[in-house]
């Protein structure tokens, strides 16, 4: 980086804070020579968040039917399944934000229930032993 670049981003940085978008100006100066014109100027685009939100309404119903399937493992790990629940319908109904917790939660069940799908399918099954740690015993 050179000075120039530091000083504009400085100066950037002051005009647009506080101001959603105010990022893409350093982004422009950063990457306009390594992103063709039509990605910044193309319509409708939407940042991550909004993609998430898109997500989880089009997706609610499987996600809320794997919290379902998972609700042992997840109470197991510590979590209030109702509070989960409230929390994902609250989000839809945009009473609040989407938390970060929530794509940690949805990634450990994405992956309990595969890894208990291939770990099943090979003639075993998870069971609980008494430290409290899963563990995969032959069936």
């Amino acid at each position: 980086m050179t000075p120039d670049f530091i000083r504009a981003a400085q100066y950037i940085s002051r005009k647009y804070k506080g101001i959603d978008g105010g990022q893409k100006p350093i982004a422009h100066y950063m990457f306009s020579e390594l992103l063709p014109d039509e990605l910044w100027k193309r319509k409708g685009k939407l940042d991550h968040q909004g993609l998430s939100y898109r997500g989880l309404r089009y997706y609610i119903a499987d996600i809320l039917r794997l919290i379902e399937i998972k609700k042992n493992f997840l109470d197991q790990i510590g979590i209030d399944i109702k509070e989960l629940i409230s929390h994902i319908h609250d989000v839809v109904e945009n009473k609040i934000n989407l938390s970060g917790m929530f794509y940690g939660v949805l990634a450990c069940a994405i992956w309990h229930n595969s890894f208990s799908e291939i770990i099943q399918s090979k003639g075993y099954e998870l069971t609980k032993p008494s430290s409290g740690r899963a563990k995969g015993a032959r069936r």
